[in-house]
């Protein structure tokens, strides 16, 4: 019988895959036979006796690389995948192909807090400022949109800012965040920065009314209102809602020099 032959052949180039590891050649037979056979786990559980079998950290990362890859691949089981990415990332830390499969497969299995967890480590083996920024912004993103937890997102996205303070993607979701939390002084911090980095005038004006508004009516600081709104009105001289605003704030402060000045403007 073929099949009983091809069995038997199986085990013997298993046993002596087992007695040594590093022999491609044996290897190479193991692969085909279990593929043959349609073998996999039996080629599991071959290839784990062999990464036992060695010490040799370069052969057992070769080894459990395949492993990994018949649990994801050939068996359908990416948990079992995910521990064998993880005892590869154990073993050597400095390779991030183990990261980016784990990146993937708990992105499949739905398992977000592991996902953020992977991000997390992803950043601490990356030197690039920017680079670290996007891999914190993706964090962040996983930890508000699909684990519903914006204290924890909020912190993801000032690392990412603290990384990168040109970082315009965080800060526009700090704004969002801080706002929905009702955290004012935080967010006029924010706005203050987005003031600076923002690009496009619409916007700018946009985030200088707000933070006028939000310095005069939660926080009960009209001068900070007033530097807002004077930014605002450097972009748009006659930004009418801006030059609404000053006029009340410079009569209530008393700044009636500023306010003849904007009551000219307002006229013409």
């Amino acid at each position: 019988d073929r099949g009983q032959d091809a069995g038997l052949a199986f085990h013997a180039w298993s046993r002596a895959f087992a007695a040594d590891p590093a022999d491609e050649s044996v290897r190479g037979e193991v692969d085909r036979l279990a593929a043959s056979l349609g073998a996999w786990d039996e080629q599991v559980a071959a290839y784990e006796s062999a990464v036992q079998a060695t010490q040799d950290t370069h052969v057992q990362t070769q080894l459990l690389n395949v492993v990994a890859r018949t649990h994801d691949e050939r068996r359908g089981d990416p948990r079992a995948a995910i521990e064998t990415y993880e005892r590869l990332a154990a073993l050597d830390d400095a390779d991030l192909s183990a990261l980016d499969a784990l990146e993937g497969l708990h992105t499949m299995v739905g398992d977000w807090r592991g996902l953020v967890d992977v991000l997390e480590r992803k950043v601490e083996r990356r030197f690039d400022p920017v680079e670290r920024a996007e891999l914190l912004r993706r964090a962040a993103s996983v930890l508000e949109e699909l684990l519903g937890d914006p204290a924890s997102a909020i912190a993801m996205y000032q690392r990412a800012y603290e990384e990168d303070p040109d970082d315009a993607i965080s800060l526009e979701s700090l704004d969002r965040l801080y706002a929905a939390a009702s955290r004012f002084p935080e967010l006029a911090t924010v706005l203050n920065r987005r003031l600076e980095v923002e690009e496009e005038d619409d916007v700018r004006v946009e985030v200088g009314l707000r933070l006028g508004q939000l310095a005069e009516t939660q926080l009960g600081e009209p001068r900070q209102a007033i530097d807002a709104l004077m930014r605002v009105t450097e972009i748009s001289p006659t930004q009418p809602q801006a030059l609404e605003s000053l006029g009340r704030l410079f009569e209530r402060e008393g700044l009636y020099t500023e306010l003849l000045e904007n009551l000219q403007t307002r006229a013409s």
